[in-house]
């Protein structure tokens, strides 16, 4: 029985711990005008926050809505 309650609190652990952190994410340029980098991509959270640089301190670009492209 300990066996098994070690190993769920463990899991539990985990998973929590593994879910607490910050996303980055990189964009860059087209290499010429009228190119597209990458795939499109939809905003599947309440708002994303676009920033100037990967620093969640950062000045704020642009925050786009769930859904928007």
């Amino acid at each position: 029985m300990k066996k098994h309650t070690w190993l769920a609190v463990m899991t539990a652990l985990i998973l929590m711990f593994g879910c607490i952190g910050v996303v980055h994410a990189e964009v860059k340029q087209p290499l010429g005008p009228g190119q597209q980098i990458g795939y499109p991509a939809v905003v599947l959270c309440e708002s994303l926050t676009l920033r100037e640089k990967p620093d969640s301190s950062s000045k704020a670009v642009q925050t786009l809505k769930y859904g928007e492209l």
